[in-house]
């Protein structure tokens, strides 16, 4: 993957890597149960595996220095980093290597064929046929060890063909079957995340059972998916490496045995490798070759927000997510999206509509080179917040996108958390904003988001919905020498009509140390909110009252300021509303 894998014999206490894994306890019963010359078959096998892996191990290309690379995160005595020298593609494959691996596979069919029942041979046969890239021979092999062998072990083996193979939705539907199969407490096992945990959902999950871990596993799910538009494919992508630890249980690697605790939990964190190099001891030292396994597809990303998030989900902000974190407990590196960032300034509005929300979004990529005019994909997605967990998500896609648009959806009127998505699929870039909104309700009467809008002239400002988001703004940088349009809505507001109190803030959002010190020893001069007051009696005909108005904000510096609404009926408490934006010179 993205990832590199470092073995350095000078970490490893008490010796070199350990090279043969000896096996379960459950392949040790079997093996007292099978006929002499089928045990002598299945040694042989074994013995076939751990040849060719010290075959490739000679013949990995060389590649000094990563020996002693850095590492961002230790694992026992496994080293991790993910940077540049990752976003590269594999050098070729020595022809003896390749020539070693299809004379193993020559005789694991063989072996397969005379004991169709051996799990740990079409574990083997499968994974090797993916190294192979001959994905639909692996699935075949999956299906045929089906009928013999754990149904829900060889269905993952399938899976894990179908999802390297880059078969999203297939493999999807393969490992939901493969997980319905399994008796519940093999099930709790296979879908365990403790391994990416940390801080107090990590005490909550260890503690939980399995049906109370199931709705942490939910929500976590739910929250790291990548992309609404590729729905699954982080889980899935789990379930994967997952299968990959089963799959080289009791075997061989290019690094060492696959049964080191901490050779498992590195794999299940940061995905397993599929091409290695090795940097070779100096001359006469008695160290171990150092080996680094990458995988094809460039960086990996922390599609994990801050964990306090998991405890309260109605808080998710966009500083929450650090896509580029190094550090993070786990990364993933979609196969879709080789550039991965947070979009930072599109607009997104709850509207109330008798029960429902109507939520609207707007972005503007046109400035952004990552992103072409065509093969855009665009999607508005929300999930509703409940005391337990997120629901599924909902909303709308545009599978042929403009690079600036308006995207709708419908949501229930209550906490809900709203992902903008937009991929190209060209050139495999992707952006998104992922937060939470919460209506702004006082009883029977609540209060829109702000919408700011370019308006027209001061003699015709939008009087609905439709009009104003025919010029909302689609960023939240502004020319402070142009004009700005704020567009609300007001609800509950009754037929007779009642008085409401507004006021219009714009402050300062300070700059950090440097301007309060400044301010502090009068080189720069405190910021005194701007505020516009008033009181007025909205039409109310049809619960819904509509208002805009204009600002001049030239008399501001560049900067950033926070905007604030403020309306309160005569008889209720005050309902706010804020939006952030950036003046320009």
């Amino acid at each position: 993957m993205l990832i590199s894998l470092l073995v350095a014999a000078a970490l490893t206490q008490g010796g070199p890597i350990q090279t043969v894994a000896a096996a379960s306890p459950e392949a040790h019963a079997r093996a007292q149960r099978v006929a002499p010359d089928s045990l002598r078959a299945l040694r042989s096998a074994r013995r076939a595996q751990e040849t060719f892996e010290l075959v490739r191990k000679q013949y990995l290309p060389r590649e000094g220095g990563v020996g002693s690379h850095h590492c961002d995160v230790r694992v026992g005595r496994w080293c991790v980093w993910n940077d540049e020298t990752n976003d590269r593609k594999p050098p070729p494959e020595n022809l003896r290597v390749t020539q070693a691996r299809n004379k193993l596979l020559v005789l694991l069919d063989s072996t397969g064929t005379s004991f169709p029942g051996d799990e740990w041979v079409a574990a083997q046969r499968v994974r090797y046929l993916i190294e192979a890239k001959r994905y639909h021979d692996a699935v075949q092999v999956a299906d045929r060890c089906s009928g013999s062998g754990s149904r829900y072990l060889c269905r993952a083996y399938g899976a894990v063909a179908l999802h390297d193979s880059g078969a999203v939705s297939a493999a999807d539907s393969a490992f939901t079957v493969a997980l319905a199969a399994m008796p519940d407490s093999v099930r709790c096992k296979w879908t365990d995340i403790s391994l990416l945990l940390e801080d107090e959902i990590s005490n909550r999950y260890d503690h939980a059972n399995c049906a109370a871990r199931r709705r942490i596993e939910t929500t976590f799910w739910r929250l790291t998916t990548p992309l609404f538009l590729r729905n699954n494919d982080f889980q899935d992508e789990f379930l994967a490496r997952v299968t990959h630890s089963e799959m080289e249980r009791d075997s061989r690697t290019p690094m060492g045995s696959a049964s080191e605790s901490s050779f498992r939990e590195t794999g299940l964190r940061y995905g397993y490798d599929t091409w290695f190099v090795r940097d070779d001891p100096p001359a006469g030292s008695m160290q171990e070759a150092a080996i680094a396994g990458y995988r094809e597809g460039g960086s990996g990303f922390n599609f994990v927000p801050g964990f306090e998030v998991f405890s309260a989900p109605a808080k998710l902000r966009q500083e929450d997510w650090d896509l580029k974190l190094r550090t993070a407990r786990t990364l993933y590196g979609p196969s879709y999206a080789r550039h991965f960032k947070s979009l930072t300034s599109p607009q997104i509005y709850l509207f109330r509509r008798g029960d429902s929300a109507l939520v609207v979004a707007t972005y503007d990529l046109r400035d952004d080179t990552l992103f072409a005019k065509q093969g855009l994909e665009a999607g508005l997605f929300v999930l509703p917040i409940d005391s337990s967990t997120l629901g599924p998500p909902q909303g709308i896609i545009e599978t042929e996108a403009r690079s600036r648009g308006v995207l709708t959806t419908v949501a229930p009127w209550a906490p809900v958390i709203v992902s903008l998505e937009l991929l190209d699929r060209n050139s495999k870039a992707a952006a998104r904003m992922r937060i939470a909104l919460k209506p702004t309700s006082s009883g029977r009467e609540g209060i829109s988001d702000l919408v700011m809008f370019a308006p027209k002239s001061v003699d015709s400002l939008p009087r609905r919905l439709g009009e104003a988001l025919s010029t909302a703004l689609h960023t939240d940088e502004i020319d402070r020498n142009t004009p700005l349009g704020l567009f609300w809505e007001t609800y509950g507001v009754r037929e007779e009509g009642e008085s409401f109190a507004i006021a219009i803030t714009i402050d300062r959002i300070r700059d950090g140390f440097m301007r309060r010190a400044a301010e502090r020893l009068h080189l720069a001069a405190p910021f005194s909110p701007l505020m516009l007051e008033w009181k007025e009696v909205p039409d109310g005909g049809s619960g819904i009252a509509s208002r805009s108005i204009t600002l001049d904000l030239s008399k501001l510096e560049p900067g950033r300021y926070e905007i604030t609404l403020s309306v309160t009926p005569l008889d209720g408490v005050p309902m706010v509303a804020k939006r952030e934006i950036t003046l320009r010179r």
